[in-house]
């Protein structure tokens, strides 16, 4: 009778630390650390996912500039209307008289694409041929953008095809002389990840970006 007290203790004491083993295992299984295969999915995932991101703020990135030259291009365009229609002064000649007379434009060509220039049309041709006239502003399109295209015709994005275009103002007339056409005149723009942009001309004055 006096073993039996002492086996029951042995005996519950054995079963306590049978529970307590079993919850010492649990608890290590829940705080083990990753497995290389884990480790290597949860690694791939995040190359991909920065991958993506990369991807898009560089495509993000590229349409800002791509706007951003479409409006270089249009304000240079409207910097030669002001400059042909508000007279302005070219230095280049000596004759007072003369020097206020000369209107201004705008060149483009398909060879240069990733170029175009403001020049003031010193024969008063209403073209740009660089024996006669002057490179006013010579611009440049960064981040990879060129001209694709260039149209003059009746309306926007007709006529298209043309190797050069000329966008001249001067006084007195009001209007665009538009190189080639009587209406419209259109440069269309791509950047690398092929978005393009429109800017457009008319004679009567308005230049827009679409």
């Amino acid at each position: 009778m006096g073993i039996e007290p002492v086996l029951l203790m042995h005996i519950f004491l054995h079963r306590k630390a049978e529970k307590q083993k079993t919850k010492d295992m649990r608890k290590m299984e829940r705080c083990r650390g990753f497995t290389i295969i884990e480790l290597f999915v949860v690694l791939s995932v995040m190359v991909i996912i920065s991958s993506i991101i990369l991807v898009k703020h560089g495509e993000f990135q590229a349409n800002l500039l791509l706007r951003s030259i479409a409006y270089e291009v249009a304000l240079t365009i409207r910097q030669a209307q002001v400059y042909g229609l508000g007279i302005k002064e070219y230095q280049g000649i000596s004759d007072p008289i003369l020097a206020f007379q000369i209107g201004y434009g705008v060149h483009f060509e398909t060879a240069t694409p990733d170029t175009f220039f403001l020049f003031a049309d010193l024969d008063n041709d209403r073209i740009y041929v660089a024996a006669n006239d002057a490179i006013v502003e010579s611009l440049r399109l960064l981040g990879g953008n060129t001209i694709v295209d260039l149209c003059a015709g009746a309306d926007v994005n007709v006529g298209c095809g043309r190797s050069s275009l000329d966008i001249v103002y001067e006084r007195p007339d009001p209007e665009a002389h538009i190189s080639g056409a009587n209406g419209t005149a259109t440069i269309r723009i791509r950047s690398v990840y092929a978005k393009e942009r429109v800017v457009s001309a008319t004679i009567t004055g308005q230049i827009l970006v679409q």
